[in-house]
């Protein structure tokens, strides 16, 4: 009898989680097809997408957290790097500098501080 409950316990897990997945990429998709507002560049566009992307996932736990991170950190790199360049609108940004533009906030001294004092 607990035999069968778990089976179905962890049958309906499942399905929360792929619905969770599924409701996390259509959220992403629909924040990235939605018209861009004036003054919104498009990597602003697809970070907010990013952003109700990684939302969704963490609340429904759809997937571990380690593995989010590196799906986050992924799209992350790979979107922001078909998104139009700042300084020049005509050419992509590539995935280097995207990379370099998603990551560059965890470059701060304040982070290897504040990091440093949770240790502690």
């Amino acid at each position: 009898m607990a035999s069968s409950e778990t089976a179905n316990s962890a049958a309906a897990r499942e399905a929360v989680n792929i619905c969770g997945l599924l409701a996390a990429l259509a959220g992403l998709l629909i924040v990235m097809l939605l018209p861009q507002p004036a003054g919104l560049p498009v990597a602003g566009q697809i970070m907010l997408g990013l952003l109700l992307f990684s939302v969704i996932l963490w609340v429904i736990e759809a997937v571990d957290y380690a593995i989010s991170a590196a799906l986050i950190t992924a799209l992350m790199t790979f979107l922001l790097g078909m998104a139009p360049n700042a300084a020049k609108p005509e050419t992509v940004l590539g995935t280097g500098p995207a990379l370099t533009l998603a990551m560059g906030g965890f470059a701060n001294t304040a982070l290897a501080l504040v990091a440093a004092a949770c240790f502690l």
